[in-house]
């Protein structure tokens, strides 16, 4: 409650961008097991199908992650971090936010500033960095699905809720986007009965188009330790009468 924090003049501050590293590798992570078709490909080899894999995909043809115009909307902390990365592939990367980057930072984090439509239309693949809100729920739904350029790729590392399940699975199944990858999916936990876990179950060629993780993008030993290092040195800097970082209120 920051007005009651404002009242009682308490400092109210959180830890922005500690996760930031770890949730931008995740999301890489996730484009790379996409592309590669990473876990279909382990089950093909512990299958026996090494050489049955390897011929069909050569047929098919495997993409590098270079060779992408990527697309991140919500440009906060763990966006740009997400861009610095893919720029060392190589990528083209353009990008989405309510207030666009300053066209120094653009230059810096080498990105075009695109609206959120023509990032969908346009991206082989986009990736979700938005918070999760009233104005976010379900954000990715079936009209959005049906803007997204024809054989493109998901990526969340965002909330669950942002990724309307129902659509995800009829743009897959139609062929509208090849692949997902999901860090997050709703609702949590994640249960047996869970419409995409269902789905995968029960359909072989959709389960191979849809990679997924338990929410841990941004559970590494390096996140906490900057999270906690935070909150204590807060701590100390309030007890000795000095400003602590990271405020968000008006105390």
């Amino acid at each position: 409650n920051l007005a009651a924090a404002d009242e009682k003049h308490i400092y109210v501050c959180n830890n922005r961008g500690a996760n930031k590293t770890a949730v931008a590798e995740q999301a890489v992570m996730l484009m790379l097991m996409v592309l590669r078709h990473a876990v279909t490909g382990h089950n093909r080899v512990l299958e026996g199908r090494q050489i049955e894999a390897k011929a069909s995909w050569s047929m098919e043809g495997i993409s590098e992650l270079g060779s992408m115009h990527v697309g991140i909307i919500g440009m906060g902390d763990i966006g740009i971090e997400t861009a610095k990365l893919l720029n060392a592939f190589g990528c083209r990367v353009s990008y989405n936010k309510r207030y666009p980057l300053s066209p120094s930072q653009e230059k810096e984090y080498n990105v075009t500033y695109m609206s959120a439509d023509d990032i969908l239309k346009n991206c082989d693949i986009v990736s979700l960095h938005i918070p999760s809100n009233k104005e976010t729920f379900e954000y990715m739904n079936e009209e959005r699905f049906a803007m997204m350029k024809k054989g493109s790729i998901l990526i969340n590392t965002a909330r669950g809720e942002v990724v309307k399940n129902e659509a995800l699975l009829e743009a897959l199944k139609s062929g509208q986007i090849a692949a997902a990858g999901l860090d997050v999916l709703a609702p949590e936990p994640v249960k047996e009965d869970n419409i995409v876990v269902k789905a995968m179950k029960n359909d072989g060629e959709l389960a191979e188009k849809i990679v997924l993780a338990p929410h841990i993008g941004g559970l590494t030993v390096q996140t906490f330790d900057k999270i906690y290092g935070t909150i204590w040195s807060n701590f100390k800097k309030v007890c000795a009468g000095e400003t602590p970082v990271n405020i968000v209120n008006h105390p």
